[in-house]
């Protein structure tokens, strides 16, 4: 179930709520294919990379192997032209120790034709906004 910050579930139309949806609570790889532009461009922390939107899904199912995500916690959600602004917590359970995790995020994501092209992320575990 996907909620904003007053307890209602989000339009699942949003592109971006739908690959954190899929990619991170279904684990579902294919979900880029469908949801990405190929190519995708992230700027982290770590700085800028350019994967092909099949690559990325991979990547995360993979980097996300003793993670279950169970909940995905809409806090902010808005829109500006082809800009989506996100503050969200992923909450779920590690696999390997069967702690609850929680995960906080702040994002950017720039559509195009109904696609996400690129997005700018910062996250930081153990941490959720709704504390």
């Amino acid at each position: 179930m996907i909620i904003d910050d007053n307890d209602n579930v989000v339009d699942d139309n949003d592109a971006v709520v739908r690959l954190w949806h899929r990619l991170w609570i279904d684990s579902d790889h294919t979900a880029a294919t469908e949801l990405l532009t190929d190519p995708f461009v992230r700027h982290t922390i770590e700085g800028r990379t350019v994967d092909t939107a099949s690559a990325y899904g991979l990547q995360v199912c993979t980097v996300t192997r003793h993670l279950k995500g169970t909940n995905v916690v809409i806090d902010h959600l808005s829109h500006t032209g082809d800009i989506t602004h996100i503050r969200f917590t992923l909450e779920g359970v590690n696999l390997t120790t069967g702690e609850p995790i929680s995960i906080g995020w702040i994002a950017q994501y720039r559509s195009e034709n109904g696609r996400i092209a690129e997005a700018w992320t910062m996250r930081q575990t153990d941490f959720s906004w709704r504390d």
